[in-house]
């Protein structure tokens, strides 16, 4: 390609700035705009790394999950901050260590700093929509994990798995536009 282009130059020297300003308008097209990915975070208590179908289970049967997955990202390395539910949560949602966000069983809320720097809250900053449904495990300084989701919906039917299902069911919907 460099060779035709010399011997174009060399053969008709006047078309120089021609090919020049070409070459020139080519560089500088303006990037196609990028959509950023839209994404499903799925954390479940007491999962086993392989209790679903897609990481190799014969024994649960789970064929949505599967299905999804094949058009996913599938994470297989992991590290879980601590072994009980809320650090690891608040280590989830800040990226922080239980050391740093000092927040487990028995102390006081997450501090407004680390949620400042939460997922939810950054994505949100970002253009994304956020929501949440369920067992959220955490308690935050002047309830701010009400300002963190666009839909947020706390324990409501905890304990009733067919709620959480009509959750699940609901908050897809309301995600059906962007995904």
């Amino acid at each position: 390609m460099l060779r035709y282009l010399i011997d174009l130059m060399e053969s008709r020297k006047t078309n120089i700035a021609g090919i020049i300003l070409l070459l020139v308008m080519i560089s500088c097209q303006p990037e196609k705009e990028k959509t950023p990915p839209n994404f499903l975070f799925i954390l479940v208590d007491d999962l086993g790394w392989t209790d679903l179908g897609c990481y190799g289970s014969t024994f649960y049967e789970t064929p949505n999950i599967d299905s999804f997955s094949k058009k996913a990202t599938k994470f297989t390395d992991a590290y879980a901050a601590c072994p009980v539910c809320s650090p690891t949560r608040a280590s989830i949602m800040t990226g922080l260590y239980e050391r740093t966000h000092e927040f487990t069983f028995g102390t006081s809320p997450l501090k407004q700093k680390f949620v400042d720097i939460s997922y939810p809250l950054l994505l949100k900053k970002n253009g994304y929509i956020t929501g949440f449904i369920g067992k959220l495990g955490m308690r935050f300084e002047n309830n701010l994990d009400t300002t963190l989701f666009d839909f947020y919906e706390r324990h409501l039917f905890y304990d009733q798995f067919d709620g959480l299902l009509v959750l699940l069911f609901i908050f897809l919907q309301f995600l059906t536009p962007i995904l």
